[in-house]
């Protein structure tokens, strides 16, 4: 498993071009993203680049994580987090998801999807990341529905990984969809529908 560092450790010069390399591979891809742009991009040489970073694949590595650590330092930082009831803190996840979506200016999708696409048949290490990631979200929705299990009367004994697993191919499905048709209603209306699904699965989610 890789480890990540916080924000705040990392080193002035590598935060630059980390951040210039994310948000190049979240508008064109790994493919077509150059070194030469990361470095003009971020306003540094490429003796800056290579002190970091061996190749363009380890950026994209670095990227990666780079860009999951502040997706989860801005989950975790969220209001739902304090919710003492696991249904109602997995409904404000959803809000929370749907809210960011709905404000952002364009559709670019996730980097682990975006990346799991382009390259999960060329670049091994980076599909291990992506999927070393996608796990530990799902990991997220499982342990929320786990003790939900324990809190509430559920109608089936469903299996909490498997609806987590559900989810991760909903959100990222529909960020496809979303994506490619520029229209942020798709995912809003799918994290509904799986609210609905979450719900189904209780007999009352608001009585224990």
């Amino acid at each position: 498993m890789s480890r990540t560092l916080a924000t705040s450790e990392v080193p002035e010069t590598k935060r630059r071009l980390l951040d210039a390399a994310t948000g190049l591979m979240m508008q064109q891809g790994f493919t077509a993203t150059t070194v030469d742009e990361i470095c003009e991009e971020a306003k540094l040489t490429k003796g800056s680049f290579f002190h970091y970073f061996k190749s363009k694949e380890e950026i994209g590595e670095g990227a990666l994580d780079h860009y999951f650590d502040r997706q989860k330092s801005m989950f975790g930082q969220a209001d739902f987090n304090k919710l003492p009831d696991p249904l109602e803190r997995l409904n404000g996840l959803l809000d929370f998801i749907a809210e960011r979506v709905v404000g952002t200016d364009k559709v670019q999708g996730c980097l682990m999807g975006n990346l799991t696409q382009e390259l999960a048949l060329t670049h091994p290490k980076i599909r291990a990341s992506c999927n070393e990631k996608f796990t530990m979200l799902a990991g997220m929705i499982e342990g929320m529905l786990r003790e939900a299990k324990t809190q509430h009367r559920a109608k089936t004994d469903f299996d909490p990984k498997s609806v987590a697993t559900l989810f991760i191919s909903l959100m990222q499905g529909s960020m496809l969809l979303a994506k490619v048709r520029q229209d942020r209603s798709v995912l809003k209306e799918n994290l509904g529908h799986f609210r609905s699904y979450v719900d189904a699965l209780f007999t009352d989610p608001k009585r224990r």
